[in-house]
């Protein structure tokens, strides 16, 4: 027997002593039920678990038993599935539109951000103006209206400066 590599939620299946025999549509959906396949569809499971099942049979693990249950060949493991044996590749890929689902959420995320520090901007802008209309109203109390006027103008740079980084992370989206 040599040594065939196996996606890691198969040989987590197939080695779980759940499946001594079983037919492909049995295996079909126990590797739909495993959370890391979420958004696989059901056919390309199906064949996805048709081609390890063929490989499995062609190096030595499975056999078919003879028998059929609903029209499906049951398959029989010979072999103990281990890491002498098999060689682990890497997990199922994620579905690109679920990739593409948390990206717009990131999207969206990064949005609101946007729109909560461009309306604290505003604030901060019209503070900034009446401290300067303040200002030029009563030039006996600039030493006490400057001060505030700093902080307002502070907090304005800080937050046109957040406002451009999240907007450039959006860009790059």
């Amino acid at each position: 027997m040599s040594k065939i590599k196996l996606k890691p939620e198969i040989l987590s299946l197939l080695s779980s002593g759940n499946f001594e025999c079983f037919t492909a549509p049995e295996l079909t959906d126990a590797y739909l039920t495993l959370p890391q396949i979420e958004g696989i569809s059901r056919s390309a499971a199906v064949q996805f678990i048709h081609r390890t099942i063929k490989r499995l049979c062609e190096c030595g693990f499975l056999i078919p038993t003879g028998k059929t249950v609903r029209r499906s060949t049951e398959y029989q493991l010979v072999a103990e599935l281990n890491v002498r044996t098999v060689k682990v590749g890497t997990p199922h890929a994620r579905n690109s539109l679920q990739a593409k689902r948390e990206a717009d959420t990131f999207k969206d995320h990064l949005r609101n951000r946007i729109n909560n520090y461009k309306f604290e901007l505003l604030t901060d802008l019209g503070e900034v103006e009446e401290y300067e209309a303040l200002c030029h109203e009563n030039p006996d109390k600039a030493d006490q209206i400057q001060e505030l006027y700093n902080q307002a103008r502070d907090r304005y740079s800080k937050n046109l400066g957040r406002i451009r980084a999240l907007e450039a992370l959006v860009a790059c989206q």
